[in-house]
């Protein structure tokens, strides 16, 4: 029973890397149908991020650290995505 348990709690939680990504595409969308630029969307991810990386570096979770390793890479390529759309 207790080694059971105990392999439940090395299983790494995706959950946490996919509600991460999934606030990531909310405020990513509302904020690319609401604002005229990019630079708000740009510093929202820049502090998703680095909250990811202090709970990551608190917690010592892998899974944080990979969701603030992807916040980041997928944050880029959404802004450079965003600032190519909004050019006149």
């Amino acid at each position: 029973m207790n080694k059971e348990i105990e392999e439940n709690k090395k299983e790494p939680k995706m959950s946490i890397t996919g509600a991460n990504l999934l606030i990531m595409v909310f405020y990513t969308i509302i904020l690319c149908l609401f604002t005229n630029g990019f630079f708000l969307d740009a510093f929202f991810l820049f502090i998703h991020f680095f909250t990811c990386l202090i709970v990551a570096i608190a917690d010592r979770s892998k899974m944080w650290l990979l969701s603030a390793v992807l916040v980041l890479a997928l944050g880029f390529s959404t802004c450079v995505g965003i600032g190519y759309l909004k050019q006149p």
